[in-house]
C-alpha cells in the first residue's frame, strides 16, 4: 500500500461515484508491513485535499486500529471513525472460512470497541441465511454453539411473530458499542423482513440468553 496506490484508488472511486468527495473511505484489509503512521498521514493529506471526509478500517485488528488512532490523536490528525468487520449472532467455523484475511468480532474485540466508543459496521450480519435455515450457510456456520443460538432465536421469534433472522439482527442492533448491520439483497420481501427487525426490543437478559443460553 503506497500513497500512489491510494491516490489512484480514490481517483477511480470518485470517477465511478460521480462525485468530488467520498464521505467515508474504507481501507479493506491491512498491510502490517506498512507503519500506521504512514497510512494515517497519507489519508489525512486526502482529507486536507477535500477528497474524503472520514476514514474507516475494514478487517483490521483492533490492535492496529488502536495504534493508528493513537498516532492520529498525538499528531492532531483524523483517525479511523468506524470498523467494518464480520459480526453476527452466529460465529463462523474459522477453519472453513474461504478468506483467511477476514475478521470476526470476538468478545475481547467488542469490549475494546465499547471502551473507545467506535461503531462496528457488521457485514455478514445475517450469517449467510443460517437463521433462516439456508443450507448453503451450514458449512461455514453450523456447529453446536450456533445450533443452540438458532434454537433460542426460533423460540424468541415464535412469541412476537417475528422470524429467527429478525431476532438475530435485533441482537446486533442492541449491542454496545453501536453496531450497524449491512447487507445486500435483490429481493424486496427479504429487504422488508430485514428492515422490520428494528421493531424488536430485546432485554439485556434476552441478549445474554441468545448468546450464552
Amino acid at each position: 500500500m503506497s500513497e500512489i496506490m491510494i491516490n489512484s484508488d480514490i481517483d477511480d472511486s470518485l470517477e465511478r461515484l460521480g462525485t468530488d468527495c467520498i464521505d467515508l473511505y474504507y481501507l479493506h484489509r491491512d498491510d502490517p508491513r506498512m507503519p500506521v503512521s504512514e497510512i494515517i498521514a497519507i489519508l489525512n493529506r486526502e482529507i486536507e485535499r477535500g477528497r474524503i471526509r472520514y476514514i474507516g478500517a475494514s478487517n483490521w485488528s483492533v490492535q492496529r486500529i488502536g495504534e493508528a488512532n493513537e498516532y492520529a490523536s498525538k499528531h492532531g490528525l483524523q483517525g479511523f471513525a468506524v470498523s467494518q468487520v464480520q459480526c453476527s449472532l452466529a460465529e463462523p467455523n474459522w477453519k472453513l472460512s474461504p478468506d483467511p484475511t477476514t475478521r470476526f468480532v470476538t468478545e475481547e474485540d467488542r469490549v475494546w470497541y465499547a471502551s473507545v466508543g467506535m461503531p462496528i459496521i457488521a457485514y455478514s450480519a445475517t450469517s449467510g441465511g443460517y437463521f433462516a435455515g439456508s443450507q448453503g450457510s451450514f458449512g461455514l456456520y453450523d456447529n453446536p454453539t450456533n445450533q443452540g443460538r438458532r434454537r433460542r432465536a426460533e423460540e424468541l421469534a415464535s412469541k412476537p411473530g417475528f422470524s429467527p433472522m429478525q431476532v438475530a439482527l435485533a441482537y446486533l442492533l442492541h449491542q454496545k458499542p453501536l453496531t450497524i448491520p449491512i447487507f445486500r439483497t435483490a429481493n424486496l420481501a427479504h429487504l422488508m423482513e430485514i428492515m422490520d427487525s428494528v421493531s424488536i426490543n430485546l432485554s439485556d437478559e434476552q441478549i445474554q440468553w441468545l448468546r450464552d443460553g
